[in-house]
């Protein structure tokens, strides 16, 4: 069994890239000042739990054949934005406005997260804790 565990310093901002192929990926960057997040995915099933360290927070995903759960703070505001054919969503407590999804805060948060999602056979869930 293969399995990775890494801490990042909580007083650094972070630009993360990160690229799975196949398997199970868990994040905790609740604790961590994420200023982007770009994430490929193949064959994954990810969980990504972001927080409210930055003041605006860009998270791009492109994925395959995946399961992609974003965990972001109910005081940030939220913009999620899809691309791709076939894929699964489930933005609950989101209003569509035009080609995006907003969380009810979005224009008035201090701390914004803006997602940019493209993926092929995906299932993209985004929930507030």
């Amino acid at each position: 069994q293969n399995k990775v565990s890494v801490q990042l310093n909580n007083n650094v901002e972070w630009d993360l890239d990160i690229e799975i192929g196949a398997g199970t990926a868990d994040f905790d960057l609740s604790q961590n000042i994420i200023k982007s997040l770009k994430l490929k995915t193949g064959v994954t099933d990810s969980e990504i739990k972001l927080g409210d360290k930055a003041a605006e927070t860009t998270v791009k995903v492109e994925s395959g054949v995946a399961q992609v759960e974003l965990q972001i703070p109910s005081s940030v505001g939220c913009r999620i934005r899809v691309d791709g054919a076939l894929n699964g969503k489930d933005f609950e407590g989101f209003i569509k406005n035009g080609d995006t999804y907003e969380s009810p805060n979005y224009s008035t948060a201090a701390k914004k997260i803006n997602v940019e999602f493209d993926g092929g056979l995906s299932n993209l869930k985004v929930k507030k804790y």
